[in-house]
């Protein structure tokens, strides 16, 4: 049985650790922003507001975030303490960016721009481009610095437990043993994936351009969406169209496993399920959800694979 210790912090700066736990849920998706926590314990009073929440699985760090709500519940059974928090980067989601335009922008003058204030690290790698880039009113702190790199990485950032804005690592491998896993689901869903977009670059023009997919087409899916990118800069065009068609087509393939107990692993890992996937086949983990309850303990990993749609772009005559 895994070791859970959940650090509550108060306004008023001091610490309480959870007892009598009943309930815990920590999820964390590769393409959102922030992880979620819910934990539920047993109290016969109320506590003071909660700021700040940590949690520690088997004595390793899992979760560093901000108290989004707090109940207390109480009956003739006793009384509870629900509490759902997100990861600290629920700071730069929840403050919006200065609307701004930088010429020859990279990864650092955003962080220093959006983040720093806020007492993140800079964990990124160091990108540079030529082109202009402009960061709109309304578009979080987050979301300014996410653009920039996922435009030239085509990966989103993440913010981890020790505050430190980094891009997940794909070079790690989430190793799974057929004995330990307790569910197993692959699935193929064809409901969503694009496999043509026609678009046009200016107002006046017709949408007679058309970004494909070869790998959709060959599968026989019949679906086209139109789009209008003409107020796009030129250098972000080709980016929009191959994210929403990536987007659009990620889930095509999954994998969901069930292993018992509460364990950490590194998203964007890639997949090792011995007698289950070949050694080509390109899965990452995308999700993960771990819980504990009077029942037990485990762990849902979802696999995405990654494929090649073979995007081609072509004007119609």
């Amino acid at each position: 049985m895994a070791e859970i210790v959940a650090k509550l912090r108060y306004i008023s700066g001091e610490f309480f650790e959870v007892e009598n736990l009943v309930y815990m849920e920590l999820t964390g998706d590769l393409d959102a922003a922030c992880d979620g926590l819910r934990l539920r314990f047993y109290s016969k009073n109320e506590l003071p507001e909660v700021k700040e929440v940590t949690l520690y699985i088997n004595g390793e760090k899992a979760f560093f975030g901000y108290c989004d709500k707090q109940e207390f519940t109480k009956n003739k059974h006793g009384g509870s303490i629900f509490i759902y928090a997100r990861s600290s980067a629920a700071l730069l989601v929840d403050n919006e960016a200065n609307p701004a335009t930088y010429n020859s922008p990279s990864t650092n003058v955003l962080f220093h721009a959006e983040a720093k204030a806020f007492g993140f690290k800079n964990k990124l790698p160091d990108l540079v481009s030529e082109h202009e880039y402009s960061v709109e009113k309304g578009t979080s702190c987050y979301g300014a610095v996410n653009q920039f790199v996922k435009t030239l990485t085509q990966t989103s950032i993440r913010v981890n437990c020790e505050n430190e804005l980094v891009l997940p690592d794909d070079s790690k491998t989430t190793d799974l043993d057929l004995t330990d896993i307790t569910e197993f689901k692959k699935c193929v869903n064809r409901a969503a994936p694009v496999t043509r977009i026609d678009y046009k670059i200016s107002a006046e023009t017709p949408y007679n351009r058309h970004y494909k997919s070869r790998f959709c087409e060959g599968a026989k899916i019949m679906r086209t969406r139109k789009l209008n990118i003409s107020s796009l800069p030129a250098w972000q065009r080709e980016y929009t169209l191959a994210d929403i068609m990536q987007n659009a087509a990620k889930d095509y393939y999954t994998v969901t496993t069930v292993i018992d107990g509460c364990h950490i692993f590194a998203l964007n890992s890639r997949a090792k399920l011995s007698g289950v996937l070949s050694p080509d086949d390109n899965y990452r983990l995308y999700r993960t959800v771990t819980t504990y309850d009077e029942s037990g303990e485990k762990t849902k990993l979802v696999f995405l694979k990654h494929n090649d749609l073979k995007e081609v772009s072509y004007v119609a005559e």
